[in-house]
């Protein structure tokens, strides 16, 4: 805090006019009596300082200064400094003043320091404990003394006993205080931590007294003082009502006193023994305890501790696995391990002893625990735990390094290395023991043990959760690898590259965008870091691989943008076409680093450069419908640096203008760019503009008003004034928009323009204004309901309240209040009080015309945006808000029967004994609605349906709950009283108690919260006691054996869940949450309640308490907030959920699922991949029960319970409840490498149950235990669990055998041979003896086995082993054994296939289920070891088979051998006739089509007519496509196969045979499937088709039919605003390579593309076809009036919600201007004159449209939309013909809708 003036000022005066004799008092004044006066005046912090500057210079001026001036000077400043803040810079001013002074001077003013501090002591102590802020404040300037301030520390000598005094009888009734919890939680946080603060002067004194012993002064220390304090500190570790910072201070205190009372170092050792072992620690918590034992190592010096007692008494009791699950004791646990290896080591280079040193070697148990705990911790979610554990790795290291021989430490530092770099880098405590390693060892000795870790690290810095914690790694061994380098001589550069440079190029070409983006972003910098000048060489390589025919503009713009972020490049390098190809790219990453490149600068004075704006003007308005809610904040972001730049810099530039012409010019092209900007981005909002267009623009449009708030210096530019009348009309009419995000930035731009500027100004305008929100408000409709409110909100601010406007919002005027915005607010309140009356008296017949919840929207509007606080004074404002909350309640009252009520949502209501007769009475289905109906009630065009009723009760209890919670939140009780408050409570608590509907306590959970969290912090205890009282209200509640029907209940509990989490997440954090301590509690308790026998109870299970209790705590799992505050409850609870799968009850056995499913998500992390865990997602065994110790024990034990049966005949068909959720936890646990033999919670305990689930009769138990067994086994355990399973399956079919039994064993074998990593487990030379026996295990493949499931398995690991092992070293009895299986496997599928026609098929449900996969799996195999001659052979087989899967199959395998084999030979073997032969069928018509596309796009079409008839597979492919179009797939292959066909035969300059029939077909398909109603498969293939035709089809080459040419057209301009990004981007590419055919382009900008239309369509159809030209573009100009009329019809009845299929990126403008700029260009540069009837045609349809829009605001937002692009269609034509004929017709620029034209 600064200084009181007054204070300060009586101080000074006091000094001056004390007790002094008359010449002391002349003297003095003469010295320092002006400067005294002189600060009296003074209240800034700098100018305080600034006058103690010029004390100082006055002392050493005056060196001889009078003893009274120097004691007169001493006791003002000793009284500045006692009441200054902390971090008051004049504090810290005074220390150093008096630190200044010479000897005789500075004892002195000590002495004048101590006499100050003595009395602001003694004042405080008569203030009492409850004194709380003046204690703290002493207390700081006790501490403050000790901190670099030499003065300080001499006064604390000579007052420590007053000190300590003080200090004595201060803290009990400190901590009395500070347990009494008076005040409520912020005064009850303010004593503890003022509490905490006497207790750290308290050190801080002894401390300083400790020190002075050793002066030649000793201090006698008070014991009397010490002994009470040391009682306190006692009492305050006893009690863990404490905060933990009080815990924290009191074990600091505690062992001070220990230090101070025993000097000697053996007493003190005895006494900490005695204090460690004793009854009295003992009790303590473990907080406490913990407390204890950290101020125990760093209060005691290391030079005092023992072998003994570090390794017998502290060590054991700092390692022991308690299960503490609170984050704050795992933290304590793993701060005070790194603090003891921090002592052993200083205790280690001070002396060594052989006993410590024995204790400490590798090879001891001790080092293994501590190494144990970093293995086991390095990747906790705590980010404090992982730093701890890398404090203690290091600390180790450093232990070993002193007493180890240097060849012993090197081989001990290698087999850790060789350890961590087999662990998955995305371990995130891997990387800082890994940097040690590196530090120790060499970068060259880590390359040698793991030659490809450059190549792995950069992937890992392409990803964002691993990239910041490996940065420092790759940091420090580029730079070190760097160092060596250079100190080795010649070709480091070269070598260095070759080492980091070039993998990271490679995977910057290869990655995709996000992993580019991260890499480039993480490892540039440190590249740039090693060597400057490395941008030239990466440069230099790219442009080798550009010239190799390789991509490289995404790694150039990502390289650039980087280099110019970290100031390297100084200036745009390259041309500046490669940053507009940039700007214009498919890929929305490169767009935006290429927009970053050109927008970012150091500095913003810095001159935006001529060449930047106007790539910007050439790409800004192509981003303007970018659908990416990623791109478009990069885009906001880039243009908000460029117009702050042109502003600052524009000020500077101003300074110049009188010397440089150029400064003058710079200006200029600012103003013209601002021009455009706000030209162009006025242009793009207008009705019917899609959502992203409307955003963009406006947000674009509202960073004017940001950046420019006044006028800038030098730019004659104000946006307030830069929107015209038109356009700001434009800006109020888009309030109608259909996104919310839109109204309320569009409100934010109108806020900030002045009234003046707008027709807000206007009376009548804003009274028509008012009538249309009216309207708008009282809709049923929500998108009605909240533009009005946006209207609402627009008058109240801008006019009512900005402008004092008084308006009636209905003909009853109310009586007049001063307050204009009070009387709008309580006219509409009145207008709600009317509604609410209407719906009380018939809801269901009047809330079609009487919603409420619009009005109620409007109302909650207009008081967010009102600051309430100036109000709290005011009667008739808290008049206004009792009427409100009455009004509101009664709402509440009328609609709880709807929300509360059993029926499913939307559905009638016919319950009549709920709801009354008159509930169901006048609800009627939606199709029984009659808008001829002429009933007053129905004036709204809406029937009272179910649906209605349902969507306007729920929405008017959300507007009740929110507007509730806001005013409890917002409003003091000055406004509110106490009684008001509790009903707001009771509202709460009724309606999360008894609504059913979701939407209502969803809602009304969020208006809780703020309830709640008012009420936790109220300084009144009655309201502060409410929510607990509530929470065991629920506890008590729960606690009966069944539930009352006061309480309504869903199988999910409905609001129940809500409103406690509500009360628990908002309970302050610094009560320590007792509520949810027990609460959790006492939850559990009731889940964990004898389960429910009684069949009756049962049968009612919805009113069980241990549903309701199971479903709350799942929510309190499940909330993020709670996280840390549950995690002590997550074992418990999944022992609960894991219980709770065995109820009798359902509804207990539903719960408890959704239970652990929470818990799973909770403890390892929400999912990253959807149909498989990710590595991500999983723990290590160790980490996992490191944390959940007591787990281990319970899971083994039900584990054991759930497979006790499962071997066994009897248990057929039968599941163990809680099998499966202990099966998919396992599933998510893996054995860590550095997990040692000596582990005490080891996973291989867990296996043989594991095995035993494969006999198990469900297939489902088979199929995850095989899932789970890998992640248990080790790879040293790898091979005997292999052995084992293969032992346990018989050698020959004679042995009656169990098919599951094979079945699971076969899958466990399977999941064992997968890959783990980067290691192949076939590459171990045990596990290939151990698959030794697998011949004689063949039988299980052949028919001696009946069961097709269980042989194609057997086939899927055989291929498991014999899939391509080139680079493992096998060994010659595994390459025989391999030997031995692929002949069998020969012979079976000759035999098999051979004799398939001839052979009866069995015909059993045994023998057939599975045989399809079983056929296919075996031609798989035989194809996949069989040579060239035998796979065309075995392939001719197999096309000829009655199995349609062995048909598709080897359909399948044509299509990927057609790009291996030679054509001769396929053509030859006559392949391609036995593949069409299968045509027939329609289910291998897809597998048909892929094989022949494939061969079509391998060959020439000359080639393969010679072979095969290609026009008959055209026209099986054209009439394929054309009759199985429904199916996509077929579709999609049969059409790219025509395409195919017909654009080889042009290729070869072949098309009159295929004649216009055939043309024409494919051009139907292209055109056909382009329509956006067709599923985004055929829409792929209509792109498609376009890329392999457009170079003749869409140029008009080789005789192209120019009618065909034109539809394709119009195909192509649908795709390019198709919905999917694949399609966009294929066609934009095509596209783009038909403007340069010369050499291919990547994807471009599907906007773009409409820029390049124009000039492509004009150069192929100006000159012979101009009219077939111009009769399509008006065709496609007029196109949007069909679409219109056929959506008219959906249109024609109200409905609550418009729905339909709505594509984002369709804009009717973006055809309109393409069409319209080729028209132009044909107008202009043809010789097309017969074009005045359709300009007289476009002239008249204007006029129509300006008639038909004089209205400013229209009733039908669709409407306005049609009328909008009509008269855009109808303007762009007649502009079209503006060079050649005269437009005089200025009736068409109408300001409501032709200024956006």
């Amino acid at each position: 805090m600064k200084p009181s003036r007054s204070a300060t000022f009586v101080s000074v005066s006091r000094r001056l006019t004390g007790n002094w004799d008359e010449k002391s008092k002349h003297e003095s004044s003469t010295t320092f009596s002006p400067l005294l006066d002189e600060f009296a005046s003074l209240t800034d912090g700098s100018a305080q300082v600034a006058w103690i500057k010029k004390i100082r210079s006055k002392l050493e001026e005056n060196v001889e200064c009078h003893v009274g001036d120097i004691s007169l000077l001493g006791l003002v400043l000793s009284d500045l400094y006692c009441i200054c803040s902390s971090r008051h810079p004049l504090r810290r001013a005074i220390a150093r003043l008096m630190d200044s002074l010479d000897e005789n001077k500075q004892s002195v003013v000590v002495l004048e320091l101590s006499r100050t501090m003595t009395e602001t002591l003694r004042r405080v102590t008569s203030l009492g404990g409850s004194a709380v802020d003046d204690i703290e404040h002493a207390m700081d300037c006790i501490v403050s003394l000790s901190e670099n301030f030499t003065l300080g520390c001499l006064c604390l000598r000579e007052i420590n006993n007053e000190i300590l005094s003080a200090i004595a009888s201060l803290l009990p009734s400190q901590a009395r205080h500070a347990r009494e919890q008076i005040g409520g939680v912020a005064v009850q946080a303010k004593a503890m931590s003022g509490c905490s603060a006497s207790i750290k002067a308290f050190v801080t004194v002894l401390q300083k007294s400790s020190c002075s012993k050793t002066a030649s002064t000793p201090q006698t220390i008070g014991t009397h003082s010490i002994s009470k304090c040391e009682e306190v500190l006692k009492i305050i570790l006893t009690d863990d009502g404490f905060a933990k910072e009080c815990h924290s201070s009191a074990s600091l205190g505690l062992l001070w006193i220990y230090r101070t009372k025993f000097p000697r170092e053996e007493l003190l050792l005895t006494e900490v023994r005695r204090l460690v072992e004793g009854s009295w620690f003992n009790g303590l918590s473990d907080s406490s305890q913990l407390s204890v034992f950290y101020a125990l190592l760093v209060v005691i010096p290391s030079s005092f501790f023992g072998e003994d007692i570090l390794t017998d008494v502290l060590f054991p009791k700092l390692i022991q696995q308690a299960e503490w699950s609170e984050s704050s004791l795992r933290l304590a646990q793993a701060r005070n391990l790194a603090e003891w290896t921090s002592v052993v080591r200083a205790r280690l280079n001070d002396v060594t002893e052989p006993a410590l040193v024995e204790r400490l070697k590798p090879t001891s148990s001790l080092t293994k625990q501590l190494l144990d705990y970093v293995w086991s911790r390095w990747n906790d979610n705590i980010e404090g735990i992982r730093l701890y554990t890398g404090s203690i790795c290091t600390h180790v290291f450093q232990i070993e390094k002193l007493i180890l021989p240097k060849d012993e430490y090197e081989s001990f530092l290698v087999v850790v290395l060789k350890k961590i770099v087999s662990v998955s880098w995305s371990i995130r405590g891997k990387y800082k023991p890994f940097g040690l390693l590196v530090t120790e060892l060499g970068v060259a000795k880590v390359l040698e043990v793991e030659p490809l870790l450059p190549t792995k690290l950069i992937p890992v810095m392409g990803e964002q959760s691993t990239a910041c914690h490996a940065k420092d790694l790759v940091r420090k061994m580029t730079a070190l690898h760097w160092a060596s380098l250079e100190e080795g001589g010649k070709n480091a550069k070269t070598q260095w590259e070759l080492t980091w440079l070039d993998p990271l190029l490679s995977f910057l070409a290869t990655a995709a965008s996000f992993q580019r983006q991260y890499a480039a972003e993480f490892c540039l910098p440190l590249f740039f870091d090693v060597n400057p000048s490395m941008l030239t060489e990466i440069l230099r390589k790219m442009e080798e691989r550009r010239r190799s025919g390789e991509h490289v503009l995404p790694s150039l713009i990502t390289c650039l943008k980087v280099a110019k972020a970290r100031r390297f490049l100084k200036r745009q390098i390259g041309e500046e076409e490669t940053i507009k190809n940039a700007l214009c790219h498919g890929d929305e990453q490169i767009r935006a680093n290429a927009f970053e490149l050109i927008c970012s600068s150091s500095k913003t004075t810095e001159i935006v450069a001529d060449d930047d704006l106007k790539l910007i003007r050439n790409c800004l308005p192509l981003y303007l419908n970018s659908q990416s809610a990623s791109f478009r904040p990069i885009v906001i972001s880039g243009i908000k640096r460029i117009l702050r730049r042109i502003k600052d810099s524009a000020h500077a530039l101003s300074k110049r203008l009188s010397k440089e012409n150029a400064a003058k010019e710079t200006l200029a092209s600012y103003q013209s760019f601002l021009r455009w900007y706000v030209g162009i981005l006025s242009a793009h909002i207008h009705p019917g503009a899609c959502f992203q267009r409307a955003t963009m623009s406006i947000s674009l449009l509202s960073l004017l008003w940001e950046i420019f708030v006044s006028d800038s210096v030098g730019l004659s530019f104000s946006p307030g004034r830069a929107l015209d009348k038109r356009q700001i009309h434009a800006l109020i009419a888009n309030l109608e928009d259909a996104y919310e995000i839109n109204r309320q930035l569009i409100i934010g731009i109108l806020y900030k323009i002045p009234a003046k500027e707008t027709p807000l100004k206007d009376a009548s305008y804003v009274q028509s204004l008012t009538k249309r929100a009216l309207e708008l408000v009282s809709s049923p409709r929500t998108m009605d309901c909240l533009t009005g409110s946006s209207f609402f909100r627009l008058v109240a601010i801008k006019c009512v309240r900005e402008q004092a406007m008084l308006l009636p919002l209905e003909s009853k005027t109310t009586s007049r209040i001063e307050n204009c915005l009070l009387n709008f607010l309580s006219q509409l309140l009145a207008l709600i009080r009317r509604h609410a009356i209407a719906n009380k008296d018939n809801f269901f017949k009047s809330v079609a015309n009487h919603p409420m919840y619009g009005l109620m929207q409007a109302m909650r509007s207009i008081l967010t945006d009102v600051d309430l606080r100036p109000f709290s004074g005011s009667i008739e404002w808290r008049n206004f808000f009792a009427d409100l909350l009455s009004v509101y309640v009664d709402i509440a009252t009328i609609v709880m029967p709807v929300v509360a009520h059993s029926s499913p949502e939307g559905s009638q209501l016919v319950d009549a004994a709920t709801t009354g007769a008159a509930y169901s009475e006048f609800i009627v289905p939606m199709d029984d609605v009659s808008l001829n109906d002429d009933d007053s009630d129905r004036q709204s065009g809406f029937a009272p349906t179910a649906q209605l009723v349902l969507v306007c009760s729920w929405r008017s209890m959300k507007e009740v709950s929110l507007m509730l919670g806001d005013l409890v939140q917002r409003l003091n009780q000055s406004i509110l009283t106490v009684e008001q408050i509790r009903k707001i409570g009771e509202f709460f608590t009724k309606l999360l108690k008894e609504a059913k509907h979701v939407g209502a306590f969803e809602i009304s959970y969020a208006g809780f919260c703020k309830y709640c969290s008012t009420l936790w912090r109220s300084p009144l205890k009655e309201l502060r006691d409410l929510p607990g009282s509530w929470a065991d209200d629920v506890l008590v509640t729960l606690s009966t054996s069944t539930l009352s029907d006061s309480i309504i209940f869903t199988r999910r509990s409905a609001g129940l869940p809500y409103f406690v989490q509500a009360l628990l997440s908002t309970e302050p954090e610094a009560t320590g949450k007792p509520y949810l301590k027990s609460i959790m509690t006492g939850l559990l308790d009731i889940c964990e309640a004898t389960d429910i026998s009684d069949s009756d109870l049962i049968e009612k299970s919805l009113t069980l308490p241990q549903v309701h209790a199971l479903n709350i705590i799942r929510d309190l799992y499940r909330d993020s907030l709670l996280a840390e505050d549950v995690a002590p409850f997550i074992a418990r609870g999944m022992k609960t959920a894991i219980r709770g799968f065995s109820s009798n009850s359902w509804a207990v056995r539903n719960s408890s699922t959704l239970l652990y499913s929470s818990l799973i998500s909770r403890t390892f992390g929400a999912a990253r991949l959807k149909f498989e865990v990710s590595k991500q997602n999983c723990l290590t065994g160790r980490e996992f029960f490191a944390r959940f110790p007591s787990l281990y024990d319970f899971l083994a034990e039900e584990l054991e319970k759930a497979t006790e049966n499962l071997d066994k005949k009897s248990s057929s068909g039968s599941l163990h409840p809680s099998l499966h959720p202990i099966l998919l936890l396992l599933s998510r646990l893996y054995p860590s490498v550095m997990e040692g033999p000596s582990s005490s919670h080891t996973l291989a305990t867990f296996i043989p149950y594991i095995m035993k689930c494969r006999s198990s009769a469900i297939i489902k138990v088979r199929s995850v235990a095989a899932d789970a067994l890998p992640a248990l086994v080790s790879l040293s355990q790898l091979p005997s669990a292999i052995k084992t399973l293969l032992d346990d399956m018989p050698s020959s079919g004679s042995r009656i055998a169990s098919q599951n039994h094979l079945h699971g064993s076969l899958l466990q074998i399977k999941s064992l041979l997968g890959q783990r990593g980067d290691v192949e487990p076939l590459s171990s030379q045990p596990v290939q003896l151990a698959l030794g026996c697998l011949p004689s295990k063949f039988w299980i493949a052949s028919n001696l086995n009946p069961c097709p499931m269980t042989r194609e398995l057997c086939l899927a690991t055989l291929k498991r082993c014999i899939s391509p092992l080139d680079n493992l070293n096998l060994c010659p009895a595994f390459c025989a054994m391999l030997e031995q299986i692929k002949a069998s496997v020969r012979d079976l599928a000759l035999a098999t296939f051979k004799d398939a026609a001839s052979t009866r098929s069995d015909t059993s449900v045994a023998a057939t289920i599975g045989l399809s996969n079983y056929l296919t799996a075996l031609a798989d195999i035989y194809l996949s070891i069989a040579d060239s001659a035998s796979t065309k052979t075995f392939l001719t087989l197999l096309l000829s088979q009655k199995n349609q899967s062995v048909k598709r199959f080897a359909c399948t395998f044509l299509e990927e051998s057609f790009k291996n084999l030679r054509w001769e030979e396929v053509l030859e073997s006559r392949l391609l006739d036995d593949v069409f032969s299968v045509a027939d069928n329609p289910d291998l018509a897809k597998e048909v089509c892929k094989a022949m596309n494939e061969a079509v796009r391998k060959t020439s079409a000359s080639e393969l007519r010679l072979k095969t008839n290609i026009c008959e597979i055209l026209d099986f492919s054209l009439r394929t496509a054309k009759e199985l179009w429904t199916s996509p797939n077929v579709g999609h292959c049969s059409l790219c196969l025509s395409a195919s066909i017909v654009a080889s035969l042009f290729d070869e300059k072949w098309p009159i045979h295929l004649g216009r029939c055939r043309l024409e077909a494919l051009a139907d398909l292209i055109v056909h499937f382009s329509s956006q109603e067709m599923v985004e498969e055929l829409r792929m293939a209509a792109a498609l088709s376009l890329t392999k035709t457009g170079h003749f089809s869409l140029l008009l080459t080789n005789e192209y039919p120019v009618d065909l040419s034109l539809r394709l057209w119009d195909a192509c301009l649908l795709l390019l605003q198709d919905e999917d990004e694949a399609v966009r981007l294929e066609t934009s590419s095509n596209v783009a390579n038909l403007q340069r055919q010369e050499t291919p382009t990547p994807p471009i900008l599907a906007s773009r593309c409409f820029q390049l239309i124009p000039s492509i369509l004009f150069s192929v159809f100006a000159s012979n076809w101009s009219q077939e030209l111009y009769d399509a573009l008006m065709t496609w100009i007029r196109r949007h009036n069909e679409t219109a009329a056929a959506g008219k019809d959906r249109r024609s009845r109200p409905a609550l919600f418009i729905k339909g299929d709505i594509n984002p990126y369709y804009e009717a403008t973006q055809t309109i201007d393409a069409c319209v700029s080729t028209l132009k260009m044909l107008v202009t540069k043809t010789d097309v004159i017969a074009v005045t009837k359709d300009r007289t045609l476009a002239l008249d349809l204007a006029k129509r449209i300006v008639a038909e829009t004089q209205q400013p605001f229209s009733s039908q937002q669709q409407q306005q939309q049609q009328r909008f692009l009509d008269l855009y269609a109808a303007v762009g034509i007649v502009r079209a013909f503006n060079d050649v004929m005269d437009l005089n017709e200025s009736y068409l620029f109408n300001p409501a809708l032709v200024s956006i034209v």
